[in-house]
């Protein structure tokens, strides 16, 4: 992965990544980053990689959404050269270190990381993980029932 320029960008050049780990943003929180964001600028900018039709998000997807509900026509953005790879790789990073997402969607982001050719311990390598009992013991939860995934999302199953 190598920086390629910090600057900003048309809010409409950007897109989100649609392999995004997280699937569920609160809307409160975004209304709250977005009230945050109108009153003291992007703090941090959003990183995002070329692509044919414009600039997919690497890290940063919510402060786009919140760009968006701020009505701002740019926004700050760090411009990276990455492979499909690194992204799915930043981008589940960027998730778990951010913000805790729910255990399916854990669960997806460690299988597209090895569909992307990781092995279960280059995963929990790159998690941070000494074991890769916790890769497995999420991987599982995809073997569930839909009905019972649904259960771990809404968080009325733990």
């Amino acid at each position: 992965m190598n920086v390629i320029t910090h600057r900003e960008l048309d809010i409409k050049q950007i897109f989100p990544n649609p392999d995004q780990p997280r699937q569920l943003f609160s809307q409160r929180k975004l209304q709250e980053l977005s009230e945050s964001i109108k009153e003291n600028g992007l703090l941090e900018p959003i990183v995002v990689t070329p692509r044919k039709n414009g600039f997919m998000i690497v890290a940063g997807e919510r402060r786009f959404r919140a760009c968006g509900l701020a009505k701002l026509d740019k926004a700050a953005v760090r411009v990276i050269d990455a492979n499909d790879k690194t992204v799915a790789e930043l981008a589940l990073l960027e998730n778990l270190q951010r913000e805790d997402l729910n255990l399916v969607e854990e669960a997806k982001g460690y299988k597209r990381l090895m569909d992307l050719g990781l092995s279960m311990e280059g995963v929990a390598k790159k998690m941070g993980f000494k074991q890769t009992w916790r890769i497995q013991e999420r991987m599982n939860l995809l073997k569930l029932d839909p009905k019972f995934q649904r259960f771990l999302i809404d968080r009325a199953l733990t």
